[in-house]
């Protein structure tokens, strides 16, 4: 029994490096480029969401008893969310406000918003394929898929492929 006490307190040091160790590797993960994952959600923060409801209320902070700053009317703004406080989610607008909005307001369909200039849509992912319609600034598109820096989108007029840099959301990456 004598011989085990000294095994454990040679052990504890390296127990304490190991796990200071595994401390600083998790903190420095961000800055390394490695998303961090959402505490409830389990999804990687930063990351788009779009708003579920035709009127979701933008709080100053995670909870029922901070005021609302912000009240959006448009279902199918794409946000992004930027941070997680268990049912409610910091989330950056196009306009670059930061409200909290609970999570029940959000859902994870892929939108995108025309900025800028108006957005030619195309037939095919290509230069030289026919513009099929001209997506004007503050039109909203459901992205159905990517291709090498081209948007597959839907949207209430017009279904085609615009230029992922036209729109305001989540991209090819």
């Amino acid at each position: 029994m004598a011989r085990s006490r000294p095994r454990l307190r040679r052990t504890a040091p390296i127990r304490r490096t190991l796990a200071l160790a595994l401390l600083v590797a998790a903190l420095a993960a961000p800055a390394f480029g490695q998303p961090r994952i959402g505490p409830q959600s389990g999804l990687p923060v930063p990351r788009f969401a779009s708003l579920k409801f035709g009127v979701v209320n933008g709080r100053e902070g995670p909870s029922l008893g901070h005021p609302v700053l912000w009240q959006y009317h448009r279902k199918g703004l794409p946000v992004l969310v930027i941070e997680e406080d268990l049912d409610w989610w910091k989330v950056r607008d196009p306009d670059g406000a930061e409200v909290w909005v609970h999570r029940r307001g959000l859902e994870t369909r892929r939108m995108g918003l025309v900025e800028g200039a108006p957005a030619p849509v195309r037939g095919r992912p290509d230069d030289d394929a026919p513009v099929t319609a001209v997506a004007e600034p503050g039109v909203l598109f459901e992205i159905k898929d990517c291709r090498e820096g081209w948007l597959r989108v839907d949207g209430a007029r017009a279904v085609g492929w615009v230029h992922e840099g036209a729109l305001w959301g989540p991209g090819c990456r």
